[in-house]
């Protein structure tokens, strides 16, 4: 069968020609597929570009691995599926693995670069924030002092982001009633 950039397989031409290692063919899946593909990395990763990378990186293993596919075990679609939705958790977790190895120990939280006019000390700061719990102190250091978001930090300290805001917000108030 003569391929054009028109043409259309049905699943079983598909998975033979890209099992031939068949560039067009290749070119073909990704421009049908790589937008429902995208779609689900990007629910699971919420990044745009890192869904963009591990996009790609999906495509190379469709690429390496069709040998692999079995027809019996389900359609072409879904095993694509498959290897995209574990791509975007190993790539949520090792972005949560290396900002984690980022902030192994939270010693360094005391110890904030600030410039003199702004430094946390010279409006007492510092001393209301040990009036909160530890993980909230942590969590206030991180957000306030280091210029992480909520979402890495919910990330680093394995706590789910709605939690992480709501931390803040009840440190907030607590250091807004110490302060005045």
């Amino acid at each position: 069968m003569p391929r054009t950039e028109y043409s259309t397989y049905t699943e079983t031409e598909l998975v033979a020609f890209l099992k031939q290692k068949d560039r067009a063919v290749f070119d073909y899946l990704y421009n049908n597929y790589s937008a429902a593909i995208f779609s689900i990395i990007n629910k699971i990763v919420k990044d745009y570009h890192t869904s963009e990378d591990t996009l790609q990186d999906v495509f190379v293993k469709i690429w390496n691995k069709i040998d692999q596919y079995e027809t019996s075990k389900g359609t072409l679609y879904t095993w694509m599926m498959n290897i995209a939705v574990n791509a975007a958790i190993d790539t949520i977790r090792s972005k949560g693995d290396t900002m984690k190895r980022k902030c192994q120990s939270n010693d360094h939280l005391s110890t904030i670069p600030a410039q003199p006019a702004k430094r946390a000390e010279a409006i007492g700061l510092a001393g209301l924030l040990l009036k909160l719990k530890p993980e909230h102190q942590t969590i206030m250091k991180m957000v306030y002092f280091q210029g992480y978001t909520t979402l890495e930090v919910a990330y680093l300290l394995d706590v789910p982001c709605s939690t992480i805001k709501t931390r803040v917000k009840r440190s907030l108030s607590l250091l807004r009633l110490c302060y005045a």
